[in-house]
């Protein structure tokens, strides 16, 4: 079982170690801490397992288009010559 720090899984993201450490924090990610008990800050690691379906959750798809939602050219209404009645003065 391989482990990371945060900053590894930053630069494989391309993301801040900030970022990574708030997904582990908020439980996006799955992560592990271990400092020791009184040790003030955590070290988190993440696992290749939690890291890889982490990626998979998170990577979207195009939804495909219906034949409803098909780009419609919409029928322009003419402008409207706000100034037709102005004169041009020289």
């Amino acid at each position: 079982m391989t482990s990371y720090s945060p900053p590894q899984v930053a630069d494989m993201l391309g993301v801040a170690p900030e970022t990574v450490i708030a997904w582990v924090r908020s439980g996006q990610l799955p992560g592990f801490d271990v400092s020791r008990p009184a040790a003030r800050r955590p070290r988190f690691r993440i696992t290749d397992a939690a890291l890889a379906k982490f990626i998979e959750q998170r990577q979207t798809s195009p939804k495909p288009i219906s034949s409803r939602q098909k780009r419609v050219r919409r029928a322009t209404s003419p402008r409207k010559d706000y100034f037709a009645d102005v004169r041009v003065l020289k």
